[in-house]
């Protein structure tokens, strides 16, 4: 599979949880579309904003520490050791059990 390729399905796959880790970072944000690239729009803006990957978003600090608070460092220090191939389940798993 081509570069490309995967980077297409890993956004989409994964569009309901970047969107719901969006919301939390831009409570405004009223559209999410992936595909090669994950592009968002804040409500009243008629511009969106493009985030070139699935890790350009997860390892975002400004996001980051909206979605997991205090310990956003300890979260993203776990996730860049986590291969790849498994990152994206861990993400989900570790959305799903947060607090706050």
């Amino acid at each position: 599979m081509r570069l490309w390729e995967f980077e297409n399905n890993r956004n989409t796959a994964n569009e309901a949880l970047f969107k719901r880790m969006l919301a939390l970072a831009y409570p405004d944000v009223d559209l999410v579309v992936s595909g090669h690239h994950i592009f968002y729009r804040r409500a009243g803006d008629p511009q969106h904003e493009e985030i070139p990957s699935a890790d350009a978003l997860i390892f975002d600090h400004t996001i980051a520490q909206k979605v997991w608070g205090d310990g956003y460092r300890d979260v993203l220090t776990t996730l860049v050791i986590e291969p790849v191939a498994t990152r994206d389940a861990l993400l989900q798993r570790l959305f799903e059990g947060r607090h706050g």
